[in-house]
């Protein structure tokens, strides 16, 4: 099975799509969730206009697996790797990993809801500074994960790891959150997508259309000021040819 959703973000303005795969085996239930930038409004001195982004290359990729074990009981998994995949920074901040989630929980945690969530590592690379550290810990707390610091130097063999995060887990999956931010997330139908590129290209013409009119407009002055420098010239003659004849009048005279 394969979903696409398409989503604007606001007030960045920004556009992605979101493919969602989900595969049943004998023994998973894998979900997979793919981010694109299909590109961005942005606004000169005279309009806006879109930027396309790389519809090619993916900028995330979340996964949710329900493990089936024995007697009908099982277990979630997140990743990758455990850990939840944070976009680039000039895509985050704007909800699309929460909506992603969203998506992922929406497909398993109500067929499976006896399933137990598997306890993951908080990823250091999403914690190379305070500040990144807050925004991964708040963006789990806001799903409703918990977080443990308490051991996460134990079971680490790799000296990189040590020490720089932890572990997030939950109790009950029905208490994880399953609704997004809807004023900053908006998902658009094809249609409401198709009219918005339409809008665009007509912004794009009527751009092109006024930029020429300027440059006809520039050439069309630089032409009146070549006729007005050449009047002045002639002025210029005009006079001194009239003194001349005011001369040989006079002279004459």
């Amino acid at each position: 099975m394969q979903l696409e959703y398409i989503i604007k973000t606001h007030p960045q303005e920004k556009f992605y799509k979101v493919s969602l795969k989900r595969e049943k085996t004998e023994y998973n239930d894998y979900c997979e969730v793919e981010v694109f930038h299909i590109g961005s409004y942005f606004s000169t001195s005279r309009t806006r206009l879109f930027s396309v982004g790389d519809l090619n290359k993916s900028i995330a990729r979340i996964t949710l697996n329900a493990k089936h074990g024995k007697s009908g009981h099982g277990t979630f998994g997140i990743g990758p790797g455990s850990a939840l995949g944070m976009l680039p920074g000039e895509h985050q901040n704007q909800g699309i990993i929460t909506f992603c989630a969203t998506l992922l929980f929406d497909q398993l945690l109500d067929e499976y809801p006896d399933y137990s969530f598997h306890r993951g590592k908080l990823s250091h690379v999403d914690a190379q500074s305070e500040k990144t550290k807050l925004n991964r810990n708040n963006f789990y707390e806001n799903l409703n994960f918990r977080l443990d610091f308490s051991d996460y130097e134990k079971d680490i063999t790799d000296p990189k790891e040590c020490g720089k995060h932890g572990y997030f887990y939950c109790d009950d999956v029905a208490s994880l959150r399953r609704d997004y931010n809807k004023e900053k997330i908006q998902v658009l139908t094809a249609s409401d997508f198709q009219m918005l590129m339409l809008q665009n290209a007509k912004l794009e013409k009527d751009v092109t259309e006024l930029n020429q009119t300027n440059a006809y407009l520039r050439e069309s002055r630089t032409d009146l000021e070549k006729i007005i420098g050449s009047l002045s010239n002639w002025r210029i003659g005009l006079g001194a040819i009239c003194l001349l004849l005011v001369g040989f009048t006079a002279f004459v005279g």
